[in-house]
């Protein structure tokens, strides 16, 4: 159950990054999906504090990495070398995430909303893959049984 959970979360992360390909892909190459992304843009931007959302969803996922760092040095002495990847793993996201959504904007990426979301829930998943490794292996010191 636990392997099939992770190939799961894994899968998920991997089609989030396919959508962020394939919505810029077909905004720069379709007319159609360009002046689509466009009026969505618009739309998002009147409907919405794009700036206040941004930093709330910054902070959460900084906090939430945080915390869960926090909870893997306690740990460390208990994982297993994948529980310390998955976490090395998880701050790549996190660092990928924060820089993107700071430093871009919808002028210079068009799919800026859509692929901070898809970034965004990236990082989310990676973070509960964490959690979720932490917790299963560190009950297991010294066993040789690997949970992925």
């Amino acid at each position: 159950m636990k392997k099939a959970g992770y190939i799961f979360l894994t899968l998920l992360e991997i089609l989030l990054f396919i959508g962020c390909y394939v919505i810029t892909y077909f905004t720069k190459k379709k007319m159609g999906m360009a002046r689509y992304i466009a009026f969505k843009n618009q739309s998002i931007r009147k409907e919405l504090d794009v700036d206040l959302i941004k930093n709330i969803f910054i902070v959460v996922i900084l906090i939430l990495t945080i915390i869960v760092l926090i909870n893997f040095i306690v740990k460390r002495l208990k994982l297993n070398r994948i529980s310390k990847l998955i976490n090395f793993v998880m701050l790549i996201t996190t660092i990928v995430f924060t820089v993107f959504v700071s430093i871009s904007s919808t002028e210079k990426i068009k799919t800026y909303f859509y692929i901070s979301l898809f970034l965004g829930l990236i990082a989310l998943i990676q973070i509960i893959k964490a959690i979720l490794s932490i917790v299963w292996n560190s009950n297991k010191v010294g066993s040789k049984e690997n949970v992925y």
